[in-house]
């Protein structure tokens, strides 16, 4: 990992520590916040405590794109994923793009 050019030392430490819960602690768990916390969680609060001001800004479609391909409806996944196909061709009356659909 690189701290990024205009990015605060602590900012980049929080990452740092993030990633390094993430690949080493994930199943270990704490209690802070009057509640019991995992890694993914304690990794995910480092990561809000941060300021991501440094980072460049995602397009729509790559946040879409990568919504798309990590998005997790557990059992009802496919359900859902259907359901909004459904929905979106008959609120504009146009085919889902190519690569985009399950059906392909």
């Amino acid at each position: 990992m690189q701290q990024g050019k205009d990015e605060d030392r602590k900012d980049f430490m929080l990452r740092v520590a993030s990633e390094y819960i993430r690949k080493n602690c994930l199943n270990g768990k704490i209690i802070y916040d009057d509640a019991w916390c995992d890694g993914n969680c304690v990794a995910i609060d480092c990561e809000e405590a941060s300021d991501a001001s440094y980072m460049e800004e995602a397009t729509e479609l790559e946040y879409l794109s990568w919504f798309r391909m990590n998005a997790d409806f557990g059992p009802a996944h496919s359900g859902v994923i259907d359901a909004m196909h459904k929905l979106f061709r008959k609120s504009t009356d146009k085919r889902v793009p190519a690569g985009w659909s399950d059906d392909e």
